[in-house]
């Protein structure tokens, strides 16, 4: 007796996000990897291998998916790499649970099996007072993005103990998570020019430092394959997913979270001119990258500020917090926990 024959395609579903009456969902159409899964395999080589699969790019363009989420239901097609991103105006949804599911199916599967996948949505309870969006790749997480080879090394092939948040940062996005009441369960955004395929890793590098979760918006397609072994660039995607995730919660105001390495206060000053009153705090890790990138953060500070958003470029997570507390983003006792847990892991 035969099996029952697998399809050719796999939907990969990213967590989704709204306001009730906004939905935003994303995901990925791809083919089926040669490289199995080895679960019995430990060690170097089982990571080097998972990497190199997770590396390899195999996207199934055009092709025609049905969503349905509570009585919602509406279509979409994924792009030229196989992504797509659809926001839809929504029927509200019932319930007050902070997660609702979401469903997606190929509707135009040549090979006759059905392909089939789930998730869900982050809502924002009428709590939230905040939506918080965050950078990752050395915001949350050192990854190294100066030094490529050691920052693939940590992206693929480092294990999630050997992977910590910076000191403190958890508390501080815990904090802000609860906000000035300590139960506002304001929704949590995190975007990052990292490849999409290692989302799972990050929802368990999350996990294991009680980091909040959130819908995690890689969704970035390094191109890479065997004659293109080289990420291409993408220079206007992490704007385009903030932009993405202010179409899903209209009205709530915004903090942006993220660091002076790369261009992530630059991609913050546009979003602010893009979205005029929506933004109010823009806090920096400052990577202190020389006299030169200082003169720019402080002409940005200016640029901001007279559009009415305050600018914090810090060196530590306290820094932060002391902000967010001051601002009332954060209540006292959270900002003490964040003193705590940076003094731990300097331990």
């Amino acid at each position: 007796m035969f099996g029952r024959k697998r399809s050719p395609f796999e939907l990969v579903l990213f967590r989704g996000f709204g306001d009730g009456e906004h939905i935003c969902v994303a995901g990925r159409v791809i083919r089926r990897s040669w490289l199995a899964d080895e679960t019995r395999k430990r060690g170097l080589l089982r990571r080097l291998r998972q990497g190199i699969k997770l590396l390899i790019s195999r996207h199934a363009p055009r092709m025609e998916i049905e969503l349905r989420c509570g009585d919602n239901l509406w279509h979409t097609q994924s792009d030229s790499h196989g992504y797509f991103f659809s926001c839809h105006k929504a029927v509200p949804l019932s319930g007050d649970d902070l997660w609702s599911p979401y469903s997606a199916r190929l509707t135009d599967n040549s090979c006759g099996i059905e392909t089939l996948a789930s998730s869900e949505i982050l809502r924002a309870p009428d709590s939230a007072r905040l939506l918080v969006i965050s950078d990752i790749d050395d915001t949350v997480v050192y990854t190294g993005v100066a030094n490529k080879l050691m920052m693939l090394w940590r992206l693929f092939f480092a294990s999630v103990d050997e992977r910590a948040p910076f000191p403190g940062m958890g508390a501080f996005l815990k904090g802000l998570h609860g906000g000035r009441s300590g139960r506002e369960s304001n929704p949590m955004i995190y975007v990052s020019r990292s490849p999409w395929s290692i989302y799972p890793l990050l929802k368990e590098l999350f996990q294991c430092h009680d980091i909040p979760v959130g819908p995690v918006l890689l969704l970035r397609d390094w191109g890479i394959s065997w004659r293109h072994p080289f990420p291409r660039r993408a220079e206007d995607h992490k704007a385009n997913m903030i932009d993405f995730v202010l179409k899903g919660y209209p009205t709530l105001p915004v903090v942006l979270i993220g660091d002076s390495g790369q261009h992530d206060p630059e991609v913050y000053a546009a979003v602010v001119e893009r979205h005029p009153g929506r933004i109010k705090t823009v806090y920096i890790r400052d990577l202190q990258r020389g006299p030169e990138r200082q003169k720019q953060l402080l002409d940005l500070n200016k640029r901001m500020g007279e559009a009415g958003v305050r600018f914090v470029a810090a060196t530590s997570t306290d820094e932060m917090a002391a902000d967010a507390r001051a601002t009332g983003w954060l209540n006292p006792g959270d900002q003490q926990h964040v003193a705590e847990d940076a003094e731990k892991q300097k331990l």
